[in-house]
């Protein structure tokens, strides 16, 4: 599977909150497949406030994370970065 790497996490952030660590790599995002950067924002840009289930790779095995983004402003709170080296901030 394709996906996108956390590189960093905001203390306090949803995603932290949620439990992601910081070298997962996001797979799926309610249920959609990640492909890459761009795939994951249109995804994250589309969610309600409320619980988003987050599938990651961690370790050799898949694991399912609840986040809970509460405003626009929090969204994920963390830094991504592509195979290819590009970074950006969800």
């Amino acid at each position: 599977k394709t996906g996108v790497v956390v590189n960093y996490l905001e203390e306090n952030s949803p995603a932290k909150k949620g439990g992601m660590l910081q070298v997962d790599i996001i797979v799926q995002f309610n249920g959609q497949n990640i492909r890459g950067m761009d795939s994951l924002s249109i995804w994250v840009s589309r969610a309600k406030n409320g619980k988003s289930s987050i599938q990651v790779f961690r370790n050799e095995e898949y694991k399912k994370l609840e986040i809970l983004i509460e405003s626009e402003d929090s969204r994920l709170a963390l830094n991504l970065e592509e195979s290819e080296g590009t970074k950006n901030l969800l």
